[in-house]
């Protein structure tokens, strides 16, 4: 005897998209807060010694010509090139390290909005809802450390070239991973469990077996 399947559908519209990118600019508002602070002390800026400025730091990346102030030009775009690239690598090596341990066969692509590349999405055929739930949260633990990283960093007025780099860790990681959790969301509203199979119809449409 054959058992029945309750199956599930899931796409992903233009309306999905709008709802990733207003979640994006939610978690970047909430940022701070989630730190358990709104402000990071800087000390010992390089370019003003022993000169001490308390700088909110969702308005320190809003307003980026402000900051730079803060930083001789040559210090402050490293601190942004190199804490975004390493945020970007270690997402995703973190989804491809799970992936790989999972066992799940996929794909490297880029995700675009007509022709303009807006992410990297690895585009797998078929998959267990628990494991993309495990593959699509896990690089948030890097917000976690890289958060750690910055309030110890702060506290001990350790460098302020490793607090501000950690600090632009955090929220590109949190903010970049904003399409995780927003499929995550969807997915778990629409199927209410952690038992399942995903398996991939077309692009940004799948089916879930149940």
């Amino acid at each position: 005897m054959i058992e029945d399947l309750t199956t599930i559908t899931i796409k992903y519209t233009k309306a999905d998209v709008l709802a990733v990118l207003a979640f994006s600019i939610f978690l970047f508002a909430i940022s701070p807060i989630l730190t358990g602070l709104n402000k990071v002390t800087l000390t010992h800026i390089e370019g003003f010694n022993a000169f001490n400025v308390s700088v909110c730091f969702s308005t320190f990346l809003a307003r980026c010509y402000t900051t730079c102030l803060l930083f001789d030009s040559h210090t402050f775009y490293t601190l942004v090139t190199s804490s975004t690239v390493a945020s970007v690598v270690l997402h995703e090596l973190t989804h491809v390290f799970l992936l790989r341990r999972f066992k799940v066969f996929f794909k490297v692509k880029t995700f675009k909005v007509s022709i303009i590349p807006m992410g990297i999405v690895l585009d797998y055929r078929s998959i267990t809802i628990r494991e993309y739930v495990i593959t699509a949260l896990a690089p948030q633990a890097l917000s976690t450390i890289v958060c750690l990283v910055m309030l110890v960093a702060n506290r001990l007025c350790l460098a302020n070239q490793l607090t501000m780099f950690a600090m632009l860790m955090y929220v590109v990681n949190l903010v970049g991973g904003s399409g995780d959790l927003y499929g995550v969301f969807k997915t778990l509203v629409k199927v209410r469990t952690l038992d399942g199979v995903i398996r991939k119809v077309r692009d940004y449409e799948y089916v879930i077996s149940l």
